[in-house]
Formats: C-alpha cells, sequence, structure tokens
C-alpha cells in the first residue's frame, strides 16, 4: 500500500493557534523562517508524466515519463526541464525568481492562489510509490502531487529524492497556500519581542480577544519610515521608483520589524511591481496593466499605513477589514504570477498572439479585466478603511471630551474644524455663555435639540449684518458635534452649506449634490434641480442630520433645501438670514422658531467689548466703566463694530502701555459720527456706528509708523475679495507683492489683529487663508467709490503677479479676433490653488480684460484646463461662460462639450481629444454653411484652437515586441 500523507488547504475552523497549525506555519518567533516565506524558494525534482498515446495503444498505459525539472515557488509554481545533471533532486531552499527578461523555451506555470476563510483553491499530498498502488512504473518514489480543487484539471505530480525533500516540498507549499490574515495572525509574535525590533507592535496569541488587540498596531518602526519616506511608490513612473527603492531583502526586514501586515503586503506589490515593469517592453496593452499596479501601489501604500491604526472595536468593521486586504494581496499574488509566466514563456506568448486574431499581442482580457477588478476593490477597501477610522476617531473623541468641560470642548472644535465644519474663531475672541438660556447661541441650541412633536422644522437666526449669526451658527455646530447628547439627536452628523449674495441656483445645484454624497457615502449628481432634490429627499428621508444653511439672501436659494428635507422628519435645519420674512417663507407652513441674533446691551455687550479690547492679556490702564459704557453706545452694540472699537483699544494699549487706549479709541470713533466719510463709505446708514469703527480702524493702520503706505495700500488691495471667499496664501502673496508665507502671515495678522479679516490655518501645517465679512467688503468699495481706475488696477495687479510667480510671460503679440486685436497670455498654465481656478474669470472682467477672458474661452487648452480642474465635467467652463458678453455662441461650445465629456468609462485625455475633434467638426460644418458674420471670427478662432489641440495618430515600433518561434 502507498504511504499518503494528504491535506485539503482550506482553513479550519479552530482557534488562531491551532488553525496556524495546520498550514504549517513558522513560530513566532523564527525570524529567519519568516524571511525566508517572504521570498521565493527554488529546488529541483522529477516531473512524472503520463504515458502517450502510442504507450495506450501497445497496452503500457501504467508507464510513465521522469524529467529533470528546476521548480521555482512563489506566487505560482513556475517549472522548467533541465538537464539531468547530479543531484537530480534536491530540497527546496530561498532563491530567486528566473529573470524575466531572458525569455525561454519549455517554461510552465501552475496557479496557486492562496486560500481565503473555509474556501481551498487547491491541494497538495505526499505518497509512496508502489507497486500495487499508484503509480507502478515509479514504485519506491516519493511522489508529491498538486490538484486544483475542486478536482479540476490534471494533476501535476513531482518525485523528489527521499522522503525528507518530499516533506518539506510539502511543508512549503502549504505554507504558501495559508491566507494571509492567518499568516499575520502567526507573525505577530516576531513584532511582540520574539525578534525584530522588539516595539511590541501587535500582542501574543492565544483566545478570542486577540484577532481584536491584533489590529492595535502602534507606528511601525524603522522599516515602515523607510518605506513611506522613500516615495517608492508615488512617483511618476510608479514601478520603476519602486523597484529601485525597495528590495527583497527590505521587504523581508520590513517584515520582521514593523510587522506581518505591511511586511507580506510589500512582499506581494514588490514582485508585482518588478514583473509589470518588465511587461511593459513586451505587451502592447501592458500600459493599462501596468497603470492599474501603480494605482495598486498608491492605494497599497495608504492601507499599509493607516492599517495598523484600526483597532478591533472600530463598529466591528476592522477584522473584515483585514480579511478583505488578504484577499486583495491574494489576487495581486495570482496576477503577478501569471503575468511573470507570460513574460518568461516564448511558448505562452505566441499561443496568446494566436488565440487573439487580429489583436496583436496582449495581456489577455482576463489577466487585464482581474487587474482592474482588483484595482477596483482595492479602491473600495480604501474608502471602508477610511470610514472605520471616521468612526474610531468619533468614538475616541467623545470618551475623552466627555471629561471635560464646555470650554475645553469648544477649543478643540475651533483647533480642529470638526467634521468638516469651518473652525471657530479663536476662543478668546468669542464671548458666550451656554449656562445663560438667554443668549442667542443657547436658544438656538435647545431649538435644534428639541425632538418629537415639538420639533421645529426650520430654526431660524435672523438680524443685524455684523451680528454675529455665523460665529453663533457654529457654536451651535460645534456643540452638537461634539457633545454625545448632539451625536445621539443626529448620528447622521453636521453639515454646513455656505450659502451667500452672489450664491446661484447652479451653486445650490452642487451643494444639494454636495451634501446627498456626503451623507449616502455614494457619488451622487444631478444635471438640473429638480433631480437634485429629488435625489437628496431619497437619501435623507431616514436620516437624522443638522444642515445649516448660512448667509441666506434669496428664500428660492434656501426652497431645495426645504423641499428636500420635507419628509425627514428627525433631521433639522438651521438657517441664518438679516430677513425674518425668509425664515418665516422657508416654513412652508410648518413649524418654524426664530431667534433674533442681532445688537447686545447691557453687561452682555460689555463682555463682547472688553473680551477683544483684553485680548491677550493687555489691559489699558485708562479703562473705566463710563468709557466702556460710553464705548458701547458709540457701537450701537453691534458684535462687529463692538469687536473692531475693542481691537482698536488694544492697538493704542500696546502702542502706548501707560496712557492706555480707551481714550484715543473714543476720540476716533467719536470724531466721526454724522460725517460725510460715514455717509459715503458704501454701509448701509443703518450701519453708521459700524462705519465709524472701520474708518477709524482703517485710518490707524500703521500710524505714526514709517509703513503706513504700504499697509494701507495692502489693506485697499483686499478689495478683489467677494463673500465668502477664502484666499490662501498663495493668492495673498500675489496680491501683496510678497515671497513668502512667513511675510504674507505677518501682514495678515496685523489686520486680523484689528478685526478686519477672519483668518483660517493659523497652526502648524495648515494652510492660511483669509475671508471678509460682507459689511467689511462694503466698506472697502466705499473707499474706492471715487477711485475705480484704483480699483480696476488691484485685480489687473493680482493676475499679472500670478502670472510672474508661475513664470507666465507677458504676451508676446496679439491674436486677431475680427476688428479687434488681444493679447492672450496661456492663463491655462496657472496651477490651481483653491481659488485663482475659481476666481480667474471674474478677476479678468473686474481688470477690464473681458476681450482676452473671451478668447480664453474659445481656446481649447484652456477649455480642457478648466475640465481637468473639476475631474471631467463642464461646470466650470459653464460658470465661466457666465462672465463673458457672447452668451450664445460659448453655450452653443459648452453644450458639444458636454456631450463629448458623457462616456465617463473612458480616461480624461481620450475624452479631451473627443471633446477637440468634436468641437472642430461640429463648428467647422457651421462655418462651411453660413454661420452668422458676427460669429465668424469666434468660430473661426476656436475651429483652429480645437485642431491645434488634437494629437495627430502615431505608431510606436518596440523592438522587444517581436515574437520568436518556440
Amino acid at each position: 500500500m502507498a504511504s499518503i500523507v494528504g491535506a485539503s488547504s482550506s482553513v479550519p475552523t479552530a482557534d488562531g493557534a491551532s488553525a496556524c497549525g495546520d498550514y504549517g506555519l513558522p513560530a513566532g518567533g523564527d525570524t529567519a523562517a519568516w524571511a525566508a516565506l517572504m521570498r521565493p524558494c527554488m529546488g529541483h525534482l522529477q516531473q512524472i508524466k503520463p504515458a502517450g498515446m502510442m504507450a495506450c495503444v501497445s497496452g503500457l498505459a501504467h508507464k510513465v515519463t521522469v524529467t529533470a525539472v528546476s521548480v521555482w515557488l512563489h506566487c505560482g509554481l513556475h517549472y522548467q526541464p533541465r538537464p539531468p545533471d547530479t543531484p537530480v533532486c534536491t530540497p527546496p531552499v530561498s532563491g530567486n525568481m528566473p529573470p524575466v527578461n531572458q525569455p525561454k523555451k519549455g517554461f510552465f506555470f501552475f496557479p496557486l492562489r492562496r486560500d481565503e476563510a473555509g474556501v481551498a483553491r487547491w491541494e497538495v499530498r505526499v505518497f509512496h510509490a508502489s507497486p500495487t498502488g499508484e503509480l507502478p512504473a515509479i514504485a519506491g518514489r516519493w511522489v508529491i502531487e498538486l490538484v486544483h480543487l475542486p478536482n479540476w484539471g490534471d494533476p501535476l505530480r513531482f518525485c523528489a529524492a527521499s522522503e525528507a525533500d518530499a516533506l518539506e516540498w510539502y511543508r512549503q507549499l502549504r505554507m504558501r497556500a495559508a491566507p494571509l490574515v492567518l499568516v499575520w495572525m502567526r507573525h505577530v509574535g516576531v513584532a511582540d519581542g520574539g525578534g525584530g525590533g522588539g516595539d511590541g507592535l501587535g500582542p501574543a496569541l492565544g483566545g478570542p480577544a486577540v484577532v481584536r488587540r491584533l489590529l492595535v498596531m502602534d507606528a511601525p518602526t524603522r522599516g515602515a519610515g523607510h518605506l513611506v519616506a522613500t516615495d517608492a511608490l508615488g512617483g511618476v513612473m510608479g514601478v520603476v521608483e519602486f523597484v529601485a527603492e525597495v528590495t527583497q531583502k527590505e521587504a523581508a526586514h520590513l517584515a520582521a520589524v514593523a510587522g506581518p501586515v505591511v511586511g507580506v503586503a510589500l512582499q506581494a506589490v514588490c514582485f508585482a511591481a518588478r514583473v509589470f515593469a518588465a511587461a511593459q517592453v513586451v505587451f502592447e496593452e501592458a500600459a493599462q496593466a501596468s497603470a492599474d499596479v501603480n494605482d495598486l501601489h498608491r492605494v497599497c501604500r495608504r492601507l499599509l499605513v493607516a492599517l495598523k491604526d484600526v483597532r478591533g472595536d472600530a463598529d466591528g468593521v476592522a477584522v473584515e477589514l483585514f480579511h478583505i486586504l488578504s484577499r486583495l494581496l491574494a489576487d495581486i499574488e495570482a496576477a503577478a504570477g501569471e503575468l511573470h509566466h507570460l513574460v518568461r514563456s516564448r511558448r505562452q506568448r505566441t499561443w496568446l498572439a494566436c488565440s487573439a486574431s487580429c489583436r496583436g499581442v496582449d495581456v489577455g482580457s482576463d489577466l487585464g479585466d482581474r487587474l482592474s477588478q482588483t484595482r477596483r476593490n482595492a479602491d473600495g477597501l480604501m474608502d471602508e478603511l477610511v470610514l472605520a477610522l471616521q468612526r474610531q476617531t468619533a468614538v475616541d473623541t467623545g470618551r475623552i471630551l466627555a471629561a471635560v468641560g464646555p470650554e475645553t470642548q469648544l477649543a478643540v472644535a475651533a483647533r480642529a474644524g470638526w467634521q468638516g465644519l469651518p473652525e471657530l474663531p479663536e476662543d478668546t475672541s468669542i464671548f458666550n455663555d451656554w449656562d445663560d438660556p438667554t443668549l442667542p447661541a443657547a436658544r438656538l441650541y435647545s431649538a435644534v435639540m428639541q425632538s418629537g412633536a415639538t420639533t421645529a422644522a426650520v430654526v431660524g437666526a435672523h438680524g443685524m449684518g455684523g451680528g454675529g449669526k455665523t460665529t453663533t451658527c457654529l457654536l451651535v455646530a460645534h456643540k452638537v458635534s461634539l457633545e454625545s447628547v448632539g451625536q445621539l439627536r443626529f448620528p447622521d452628523g453636521v453639515h454646513w452649506m455656505q450659502l451667500s449674495r452672489h450664491c446661484g441656483l447652479g451653486d445650490v445645484r452642487a451643494q444639494l449634490c454636495y451634501l446627498a454624497t456626503t451623507l449616502s457615502g455614494e457619488l451622487v449628481e444631478a444635471i438640473d434641480l429638480e433631480l437634485a432634490i429629488k435625489r437628496l429627499k431619497t437619501v435623507v428621508k431616514d436620516k437624522a442630520c443638522l444642515v445649516i444653511l448660512d448667509d441666506v439672501w434669496h428664500e428660492p436659494r434656501a426652497a431645495p433645501f426645504v423641499r428636500a428635507f420635507a419628509r425627514s422628519e428627525r433631521s433639522s435645519l438651521l438657517l441664518s438670514s438679516r430677513r425674518v420674512d425668509i425664515i418665516n417663507a422657508c416654513g412652508r407652513g410648518r413649524i418654524v422658531l426664530c431667534v433674533e441674533v442681532s445688537e447686545r446691551h447691557g453687561t452682555d455687550a460689555e463682555s463682547v467689548l472688553l473680551t477683544h479690547a483684553e485680548r491677550g492679556g493687555v489691559p489699558a490702564e485708562d479703562k473705566t466703566v463710563e468709557r466702556v459704557r460710553h464705548a458701547v453706545e458709540l457701537c450701537g452694540g453691534l458684535p462687529l463694530a463692538l469687536a473692531v472699537f475693542g481691537s482698536l483699544v488694544r492697538g493704542y494699549a500696546q502702542k502706548s502701555p501707560l496712557e492706555g487706549g480707551w481714550a484715543a479709541a473714543l476720540d476716533q470713533v467719536g470724531s466721526r459720527q454724522g460725517s460725510l466719510l460715514t455717509q459715503s463709505s458704501g454701509i448701509d446708514i443703518e450701519y453708521g456706528c459700524l462705519s465709524d469703527c472701520l474708518r477709524a480702524s482703517y485710518t490707524a493702520l500703521g500710524e505714526d509708523d514709517d509703513d503706513r503706505p504700504l499697509r494701507t495700500r495692502n489693506f485697499r488691495a483686499l478689495c478683489v475679495v467677494r463673500s465668502t471667499e477664502q484666499l490662501p496664501w498663495t493668492a495673498l502673496a500675489a496680491l501683496w507683492n510678497v515671497e513668502s508665507r512667513a511675510a504674507v502671515a505677518v501682514i495678515a495678522h496685523d489686520f486680523h489683529a484689528r478685526s478686519l479679516v477672519s483668518l483660517r490655518g493659523l497652526g502648524p501645517g495648515e494652510t492660511l487663508s483669509l475671508s471678509l465679512h460682507d459689511l467689511v467688503i462694503d466698506f472697502l468699495a466705499g473707499v474706492f467709490v471715487t477711485d475705480s481706475a484704483g480699483q480696476a488696477a488691484c485685480y489687473s495687479l493680482l493676475v499679472k503677479r500670478y502670472c510672474k510667480r508661475n513664470g507666465i510671460a507677458a504676451a508676446s503679440e496679439e491674436v486677431s479676433l475680427g476688428r479687434t486685436r488681444v493679447a492672450l497670455r496661456p492663463l491655462w498654465l496657472l496651477p490651481p490653488d483653491g481659488y485663482v481656478e475659481r476666481a480667474l474669470p471674474r478677476l479678468l472682467v473686474a481688470a477690464g480684460a473681458s476681450d482676452e477672458l473671451y478668447l480664453l474661452l474659445l481656446d481649447m487648452c484652456f477649455i480642457a484646463s478648466r475640465v481637468e480642474v473639476v475631474d471631467g465635467h463642464c461646470g466650470l467652463y459653464r460658470s465661466d461662460c457666465r462672465h463673458a458678453v457672447d452668451l450664445a455662441v460659448l453655450g452653443d461650445v459648452a453644450t458639444v462639450i458636454e456631450g463629448a465629456l458623457a462616456n465617463t468609462g473612458r480616461p480624461l485625455s481620450a475624452r479631451l481629444q473627443q471633446m477637440a475633434w468634436e468641437v472642430a467638426v461640429r463648428f467647422g460644418s457651421l462655418l462651411a454653411d453660413g454661420a452668422a458674420e458676427a460669429d465668424r471670427p469666434a468660430l473661426t478662432y476656436l475651429c483652429e484652437a480645437a485642431r491645434a489641440y488634437l494629437v495627430a495618430p502615431s505608431v510606436k515600433l518596440l523592438g522587444a515586441s517581436h515574437l520568436h518561434v518556440p
């Protein structure tokens, strides 16, 4: 009888330790064995082939042929016939895969995909051939047999030199069938101190809690640091940099030092990278496959760094994330092994070319499809991981903040911009008392937190501009987000929608889609407003969220949100507006609760004033009760005026500590009451007190200082800012003609200290940005009321300095557009910074360059850049066209562009070429058929620019792509 040792590669249902034992994985502390397992193993065996057809006819079917072969075991089993040298058979040892740049004949491949939990993909058994059992023709030899499950295809059999050699091959095969989740469970002992760095990256095995504790992985040590620091996975070439920077040795070292997840995963993508780098010069379609692997590198890089921070209590999904990652990397290994064989084997490439008639040599549609699916799976896993980390962070933060007071909670909110909410101003500039139920913030919070029959469909904050409506709504939003009672009331989060005076219906549609995407976790798009309302209504029907609509100027802009939330009984809308009638109209017959947020009175107003006047611990020596009350009276109790006046006091006190600042500030503001300057400030007469304070602060810019003209000019330059716009430091550097972020910060902090501007991103590593209150914008408009040329010069200088900073020269020659000659700069080369790509059309019009904008809107390079900024759609270009004069032609152009970009399944570069071709053909035929005389110059330039953008077809011959006869 044959002596048989058999094993299924399926995962047992026992605990972690016994499961690992069934695959024969090394002990946790055996660093050398783990390093060997991460690399290929190789050796020599004899392949057993059944008798051929002639043997069957002659009655010798029991005969077999034995051929000496070299065997490599890595991402599958690779083997190749070899001369029968001595020794004929050897045990497996660590080695290297055969080079892919030396294709040879007779190279064979047997896929060995890793198992999944409960599902065996193949099995291996070892038995002793005997005269009365299996394979009597080689009786006395030890046989290794591989078969795919469920029993498809012929088995693959080899002879080994001895029982010990056969069992060693058997052990290597079993270990390499183990699911990666099981490998990580076993290997965690290395990081626990058994070997390597000993930094405690994971716990020891034992007990059901081990799976949860396994996921508590601290930051990987020097090995993972090398992976992140080298940027090997993020280069333009992707594969080349990866192969150059990360070697097999480093992968094994990383496994021993940084932990199993990073090490094993790195080894899989490292081998895939090498193979695809070689495939790029062999196959015509390897470019797309290589792009998929590059994307996998990018995603895996983020996964490997982020997965270490996921705990088992992250909504119970962390363990599943590791199982998904295990399957993902098993797919990468299988694809890499198959492609290695495809590159190495001339016979396989020839067969593939013959089977793909008239299609050329490619990687094979099946392999290509599997790679694309693997990339999509990786993207999906990345999305799931982000959600898990967000939920985990929310749980941790809630536990921490539950032990601290509301002041600390608000300070955390101000620093973090919680859940995507706008940042709060620094806590030293805010006066609020949550224990006082009469203050606006407390009243609004109480209103939005109501539930059941008393729930208000719409809660509104109304009052004069500068009354603190936005700040009050922010206080409420952050408090709801941070406190556990708020999270229970609105488990689907708090969402901030910024409307404004200039907000159009197109902006509203975009915000509806954005909110629906955020709440559903899936991309939501709509071609018109009604469809956007319908889709958001479907998403929010069973949600419980708080949505804030800030700065509502027109009821039709808020009505779409109200309609979408009409049937969402657990959600609530919080609106802020200067007009109470707008808020009441949004109720549409349902419960509406309005809270006035306007002038402050008595001690409340004095507290707001003193908060700003004494910020930073700079009390003025001349402060008296009478002066404080007089200042409140001059400010009319308006919070913005109180802030500007308080900052003025603090500025005078810092300049003259012994004299104080109250008297000087009162004199400056009081002397302007009722003056002609106030009446022509650009601010409505009802805000006269604010105008007095702003004028006094504007006058005091750099007072008694040599750089006063420069500071005044810098503040005047802010006339380019529109409501709700955030200018990043790059825009401010161009506006103020300075070079560094530090220089921008000095100027911006000076204006912020005077309460003239609002700043975000003040912390280290954050992006500094500046914005202006609507009333400050109106004040600046009044400053330029008699100097329109000076205002246009500010816009023109901003665009010119943007060009200069980015190496864009002035137009060397003018372009003819009918009877007009226009200087056209290649403004499509301006890199986006969050501001210029959106504001550029408006800046050009305000600078008096409307003709240049019109020509840009007809230039295909500019059109393509606008499409690329918004990831492949036409929305930004349509928005640009609204700033131009000739909307008829541009509207037709936008319609053609939308149709050409509709096929989102194609790469963006291909869609841009399709766009240019359709524009050239459609409008070229319009010119030929007789377009209106007034439109001919524009259409002529449009067609010429479109044809110039098209890339001519070309043929590239690769010397390494020739087929060889096998």
